[in-house]
């Protein structure tokens, strides 16, 4: 029941969405296969797997995530908009991140994985919304689920993760992600606030988990180009 109003609660934020028409499109086009991704999803049950500081989703572990270099996907590295600095020199609620040289910037961690990102020849985003993410990443896979090789390395809140799993898992989402463990959101009220970019507090994760999305962008970005 839990996992069918954290979906309803999504579907209605999707509805309401200046997208709605994109999703009604999407849906249409894939009627059939997303009525047969929900009950794989049901029957199959998939949760997330820990590894060391990581969160894996609908990843095929260790084939994918060991043996990335026998599999050419689609890369995109990714930081929520509420890990920048409360006086982030771009503003907080936008995929803005232009350095600035002041100490702000250059202790900020967000530019160190965008900069770490691009360095790979890997894409970098910075998530404002599930929204706008889910938009990305449909055009990405130019409104398909056939066929697509996405991966994801992100860094969201849990209660995110846990809220999008079904339809993460319809659209075909591969995650490889690092918890944001201080200051996230605990509720659906402070979901949709930090929806409509209301956010008072930075979001943070372990710093030692900071070193291993680094080492996990260079070991990634190795092997793969990211697709315009």
């Amino acid at each position: 029941m839990k996992e069918i109003r954290n979906s309803l609660l999504l579907a209605k934020q999707l509805l309401f969405s200046r997208y709605k028409f994109d999703v009604f499109d999407f849906s249409i086009k894939n009627s059939i296969l997303i009525t047969l991704q929900i009950l794989k999803y049901y029957f199959e049950k998939p949760n997330f797997i820990k590894k060391g500081d990581f969160l894996l989703f609908n990843i095929d572990y260790p084939k994918e995530y060991m043996h990335q270099e026998s599999i050419k996907y689609n890369i995109t590295v990714g930081v929520s908009y509420c890990q920048k600095p409360l006086n982030c020199p771009s503003g907080r609620f936008n995929d803005k991140c232009n350095p600035k040289p002041l100490s702000v910037c250059k202790n900020c961690t967000v530019n160190q994985i965008r900069e770490h990102a691009i360095n790979n020849n890997l894409r970098f985003i910075i998530i404002t919304t599930s929204f706008e993410f889910a938009r990305l990443h449909l055009k990405m896979t130019k409104n398909s689920l056939r066929g697509h090789k996405t991966l994801y390395i992100v860094s969201v809140c849990p209660y995110i993760l846990n809220i999008s799993k079904l339809f993460s898992f319809i659209l075909g989402v591969k995650l490889i992600s690092i918890p944001l463990i201080k200051e996230g959101c605990n509720s659906s009220k402070e979901f949709l606030s930090a929806e409509k970019g209301y956010k008072a507090q930075k979001t943070e994760y372990m710093r030692t988990a900071h070193n291993a999305f680094l080492k996990t962008i260079t070991r990634f970005g190795k092997s793969n180009k990211y697709l315009k």
